[in-house]
């Protein structure tokens, strides 16, 4: 039959030529320099862990969680309150934990950005994903409120200049190297929240099928998806980390949101991060359970 298909405006190709002559010259010597002042000199964070690095320790695992609706509701109502995004709420208490388990108040943490800025780009098949580093200071013993808002505006000025290639950044920025492990950052932070679609075929059911992870690309990874309600899982080097320690650092993670959502004044080395007893949370190696569906923390 014939393919009825509505006519693409642009296709990849076109993408990729007006990248090549949009980002050079002023447009990128502009972000560049951002980087440039924002990520030089920044430090590498370091991870306590249950075993010492080596540069084998690359066997992957994961660690599933979920929040109940009442929280997931009082966290998305923190980030509207003060204008905000639910990452940036979510992407604040990522790196308070961090803190307060390794005690360094100056931490890189690298994220996904979707890249599709143009209306146009949305219905192409092709690569457009970039990788940003969000350094933010948590000197000082700022509130959570005040560490949101240093988060925040860290955010929105790496969405100004996202346009640059991670790989164009790190030869720009020339970071000691290891062929082992990424350069500028140790942990990833990602929140996938775009709008789900079912896709049907006559007579034949389609099911989602999570695949395994065997290599760990960073020492920790928190990955997010927000639907009915807020969930993940975190993955790991299980090579340097127990499970236990794992589960204990997502309950801490959730306890800390249970917190802020009800005074986000606190100082965040004063946040207790024990009150996870009376938070219903799930935190397990499998998602496979009545209480989070399998399909709802796929990434």
């Amino acid at each position: 039959r014939e393919v009825r298909l509505e006519e693409l405006a642009v296709q990849y190709a076109d993408f990729a030529l007006w990248q090549r002559q949009w980002l050079a010259g002023e447009v990128l010597e502009r972000q560049l320099r951002y980087w440039r002042e924002q990520l030089t000199g920044a430090p590498v964070l370091k991870l306590v862990t249950d075993r010492p690095w080596t540069p084998q320790a690359r066997r992957a695992a994961r660690r599933f969680f979920a929040l109940d609706q009442e929280l997931s509701g009082k966290v998305s109502g923190l980030a509207r309150h003060y204008g905000a995004t639910l990452f940036m709420v979510l992407l604040a208490a990522f790196k308070t934990i961090l803190y307060r388990y390794n005690g360094q108040d100056d931490i890189c943490v690298g994220t996904p950005i979707a890249g599709r800025n143009s209306s146009l780009t949305q219905p192409l098949i092709g690569f457009f994903v970039n990788t940003l580093v969000m350094r933010t200071s948590l000197a000082d013993n700022p509130s959570f409120l005040e560490l949101l808002g240093r988060v925040k505006e860290t955010c929105l000025d790496a969405y100004v200049n996202s346009e640059v290639p991670f790989e164009k950044l790190v030869a720009e920025l020339q970071p000691e190297r290891d062929l082992s492990r990424p350069p500028l950052f140790r942990t990833w932070f990602a929140l996938q929240n775009a709008p789900s679609t079912s896709f049907e075929l006559a007579g034949i059911k389609l099911s989602q099928m999570r695949t395994e992870i065997a290599t760990a690309k960073v020492d920790l990874a928190l990955v997010i998806t927000e639907k009915d309600r807020i969930g993940g899982a975190m993955i790991y080097n299980a090579d340097l980390f127990d499970p236990e320690t794992v589960d204990e650092f997502l309950r801490r993670y959730v306890a800390l949101l249970a917190e802020v959502v009800d005074d986000c004044m606190k100082r965040i080395l004063e946040i207790p991060l024990d009150a996870g007893a009376n938070v219903s949370l799930l935190v397990g190696s499998h998602s496979h359970t009545p209480a989070v569906p399998e399909d709802d923390f796929a990434f």
